[in-house]
């Protein structure tokens, strides 16, 4: 954006005299000082290209393992590894050698490991004669996972050595490090594998190893697998292959690019590929169960033209000679960007024309999307430290809608970003809970749960508003020129944002314009005021709850001490890329930047004014109640006043204000009346996920039969025009998808009743339920069906070779109203050999979506806390996302103490540790919000409920 007034250019600089100047700076000082205290974090500064986050601490007293970060005085240059699982058994070894170079003399080498046990180990020179160096001592310092050996004599700064540990180990019971998976053939026959998922800390479990991002090596990796029956999978193409010992094969691959161990991987299975090569050479195969190799034609189509795309998009085409996709039946992440060897879940490569649904389709493209994006941004250029995961999740998250977009055009997937990350994320990050998008990370558990929505969503945000800042063109020429200079290399936030800066000729300073929006938490709301013609845009901190800001500890806002003058207090400040049209002339967007507190612009007295246009900044617009009401009329008039993106962006607005009281609620609710009108799928999909609130919170109140019947009313044209038939477009399915899941949730009577049709003429006459419309007649039929229904489905889950049909069935089975079979299905769900252990959290989840299902799954939640906590504990997104789910919905003080009680008793609940200030947060913000609303609420859904 060039235009507007105070554009954050290089040389726009504040004034002043020397002496004031002077104080000033001793002022900001003191502060700097004393927000590192109670912070513990360090200065940034816009000048540096080089600076490191969550630094190591000093080392202790010569005991370098007593700090979470690896020393430097030794990093590993290159890996000669050999490992061999034992598929049928429960065990596996290895050996590996590293080669490490020696920064600064030491007698100390420290490597992760965690459930490994070292059996031998040595170091030595290299060069010349090599020869063995004594060792004085070796142990494994658990609390950090370091192995440490100490040699008898200075390892010498500059040379390289040799270490070399021998280790064996037991497959894990979790999915993560090296484990085995298993899966059924066709005709019952099960088979075992074994793979690997070690983002962010877990290549430890499978091999010792420097497991830090930065710690870049080379790798030549062998695996051992059987002979016969068996193919072994790594990140390289095979080199070589021979005879280990009887019955088994050793294979050797070439040797890597350099890179962190996280993206390590190694799988030995019974798979077979289907295959195809990209335009400059580059091989993919998309591997699969045998049985299933017929559903892997989707996903190969899609990687071949995602990869072409993004060669010619980073002008840095992908570097290694193939990249293997594999779908793993037992896979607790969606999928994984192992340098490559791609690892998916199933139902997220694999696409049955016949049994997937055009959703799970969709799905399936913007994963491998969001994967292929890491080979840039992740893979050839890594984050620095976990602090900034968000360069990798950020991009990649949104990114991945562009891939998408540039294959399959007439889905409008970028129609579909603002519902499916920016709304969502907005309704987060209103909590004082939130946190910046880059975070502290010195702990494992803070690691882990950098893993959020924050980072994905808020991430894939702010790239998206660098793109609209710097325009299509000088965005890419930025990225393009970051990931060229730090390939095969590390990067932090501040060298991001430099890259940028420098590739448009420093036109904008992307520090002083991105950073806040990175590294505060929270977002502004724009407060549109006119006195007649002039009117005034000022900025706020926006918070569900306001009174919640304390501006201390947690709280503060050190940023304006650490990066610029402009901004040294506690308050909380973003540059807003502020846009506006008036109803004068809807096509031409005026701009201005909002960098100081306010900015004036012309309002327009007689006619109406809509700001953010496009959705393109991260913040929320409030209006004179004047405006509001003009924009409802304009839109009740003719819908297509505003685009889709901005007639959603309205109702997101105006729902997010009601909530924290800052407008009435019959403002909010008077917007949706228009949607009797409304045609596109965004602006419907925006006001049902808003109105869904009303759903969940009013569910046991006496307003909710008005609800009901206002939404009923509301819907009922629009279902008519969609009914129960697949056809349309490809957002006419989605449309049809959230309208069938309203009225079967509102028990509305003629659309159960032609769900329960359905239902029965497939369980009956084995009649098939259209992939596009299955979940919404398994829940409606399972809701409205008893034991038969409920028992027949259950035994369509246990048997169907669909991993689609497997989905939907387990999502529908939740749904049941019998609460006696709402139990046994959660028993059922903790049983490994019924329900896969990736799935247990999800059924959990599931049952938690009822009225009814509610306090059925919180208490066996809380009953089975330690069997869960024992599986899922070291889960990315696990046990936090279901207790996140599972109180959504709470809003009594009753409940709030119980889940105090829970978090006080429990043990170690610090596995949700990230989480227990926003579910707190939340509960509190529900009973207020009924407090404070309900009887207004109420009011209005009696006058207007026959819409």
């Amino acid at each position: 954006m060039a235009q507007g007034s105070g554009t954050p250019e290089n040389e726009d600089k504040y004034f002043i005299s020397k002496s004031r100047a002077l104080i000033f700076l001793i002022v900001v000082c003191l502060l700097a000082v004393v927000v590192g205290l109670i912070a513990g974090l360090s200065a940034n500064s816009g000048s540096q290209d080089n600076i490191q986050t969550t630094n190591a601490p000093p080392v202790q007293d010569g005991k370098p393992w007593m700090t979470l970060r690896l020393p430097t005085d030794v990093v590993p240059d290159h890996y000669n590894l050999m490992l061999f699982p034992l598929v049928d058994g429960s065990t596996f070894t290895g050996k590996v050698s590293i080669t490490i170079n020696v920064t600064k003399a030491t007698r100390h080498i420290l490597v992760h490991i965690r459930d490994l046990a070292i059996t031998d180990k040595s170091v030595s020179t290299i060069g010349g004669s090599p020869r063995k160096l004594s060792i004085v001592q070796s142990f494994f310092y658990k609390p950090n996972e370091f192995y440490v050996i100490e040699v008898g004599e200075n390892l010498e700064a500059g040379k390289q050595y040799n270490v070399t540990y021998d280790f064996n180990g037991n497959f894990p019971k979790v999915l993560f490090g090296l484990y085995k998976s298993t899966y059924k053939t066709p005709q019952g026959t099960t088979r075992n594998m074994v793979t690997s998922d070690f983002e962010p800390l877990d290549a430890r479990m499978a091999l010792p190893c420097f497991d830090e991002p930065t710690l870049k090596a080379t790798f030549t990796t062998t695996l051992v697998r059987p002979t016969t029956g068996y193919i072994a999978l790594s990140n390289m193409p095979e080199a070589r292959s021979y005879q280990y010992q009887a019955g088994y094969t050793a294979v050797e691959y070439q040797k890597t690019v350099k890179m962190s161990t996280y993206l390590l991987a190694f799988i030995i299975c019974d798979f077979k590929y289907n295959e195809t090569t990209v335009n400059n050479g580059v091989k993919i195969r998309i591997y699969s169960p045998p049985h299933l190799l017929n559903n892997t034609g989707f996903a190969t189509y899609t990687t071949k033209a995602q990869m072409e795309y993004f060669n010619t998009q980073t002008a840095l085409p992908y570097d290694l000679p193939k990249s293997d996709l594999i779908a793993i039946p037992d896979f607790n992440s969606g999928a994984m960007e192992n340098w490559g060897l791609i690892t998916f879940r199933e139902t997220l490569l694999l696409y049955d024309p016949l049994k997937s649904s055009i959703f799970e389709k969709q799905r399936i493209a913007v994963v491998i999307s969001h994967e292929l994006v890491h080979q840039w941004f992740g893979n050839l250029v890594t984050l620095a430290w976990w602090d900034d995961l968000w360069l990798n999740e950020g991009f990649a998250s949104y990114l991945e809608y562009q891939g998408v977009h540039a294959v399959y055009p007439d889905w409008k997937i970028m129609d579909q970003f603002l519902s499916g990350d920016f709304f969502r994320i907005m309704a987060r990050d209103a909590l004082i809970s939130s946190r910046p998008i880059s975070a502290l990370s010195d702990t494992p558990a803070a690691i882990k749960q950098m893993f959020d929505a924050i980072t994905y969503s808020k991430g894939a945000v702010a790239v998206r508003m660098v793109e609209f800042i710097l325009g299509d063109t000088g965005f890419k020429n930025g990225y393009r020129a970051y990931l060229k200079k730090y390939q095969y290399s590390n990067a932090n936030t501040m060298q991001l944002w430099n890259s940028l800066s420098e590739a448009n000729n420093n036109r904008i300073n992307m520090v002083e314009v991105m950073d806040p929006w990175v590294r505060q938490k929270n977002f502004p709301v724009i407060t549109i005021t006119n006195q007649g013609a002039q009117g005034t845009a000022s900025q706020k901190r926006f918070l569900i709850d306001d009174s919640a800001a304390t501006g201390t500890g947690s709280d503060f806002s050190t940023y304006g001490v650490m990066l610029s003058l402009r901004w040294f207090s506690g308050s909380y400040k973003w540059y807003v890329p502020l846009n506006y049209i008036t109803s004068a002339d809807t096509n031409t967007p005026i701009s201005a930047w909002l960098n100081k507190t306010s900015v004036n612009f012309n309002y327009p007295v007689n006619g109406w004014m809509k700001a953010n246009v496009g959705q393109y900044g991260f913040y929320i617009v409030n209006y004179p109640e004047t405006n509001w009401n003009r924009l409802q009329a304009a839109l009740e008039s003719d819908v297509n006043t505003l685009k889709s993106g901005d007639r959603a962006g309205l109702i997101n607005d105006a729902f997010m204000l009601a909530r924290s009281g800052t407008i009435k609620q019959s403002l909010a609710l008077g917007m949706t009346k228009y949607l009797s009108k409304e045609k596109e799928y965004v602006p419907w999909t925006t006001a049902l996920g808003s109105l869904g609130y009303f759903d969940t919170i009013l569910s046991m109140r006496p307003s909710y039969g008005d609800f009901k019947t206002y939404m009923i009313n509301l819907i009922r044209g629009r279902y008519n025009d969609l009914g129960w038939t697949d056809s349309g477009s490809h957002l006419d399915r989605y449309a049809r998808s959230d309208i069938l899941l309203w009225v079967t949730r509102l028990n509305y009577n003629t659309a159960i009743q032609a769900a329960k049709k359905i239902y029965n003429n497939w369980m009956v006459n084995g009649t098939s339920i259209h992939p596009n419309i299955r979940t919404r007649v398994l829940r409606a039929g399972i809701a409205a069906g008893g034991l038969k229904e409920w028992d027949f489905a259950w035994n369509k889950f246990l048997t169907t070779e669909s991993a689609s049909e497997k989905t939907a069935l387990m999502y529908a089975l939740a749904f049941s109203r019998t609460p006696w079979i709402l139990n046994r299905y959660l028993q059922r769900s903790m049983n490994t050999s019924l329900v896969r252990s990736q799935d247990t959290l999800s059924v959990i989840r599931y049952v938690s979506g009822t009225t009814l299902g509610r306090p059925i799954a919180w208490s066996f939640f809380q009953a089975n806390w330690n069997t869960l906590y024992d599986r899922y504990s070291q889960v990315t997104f696990g046990l936090a996302r279901a207790a996140e789910s599972l109180t959504s919905a709470f809003a009594t003080d009753y409940q709030l103490q119980e889940v105090q009680n829970f978090f006080n008793t429990a043990k170690d609940t610090n596995a949700i540790s990230s989480s227990k200030k926003t579910i707190l947060e939340n509960i509190k913000s529900n009973i207020d919000w009924l407090k404070k609303n309900e009887a207004d609420v109420a009011d209005w859904l009696a006058k207007n409920k026959n819409i």
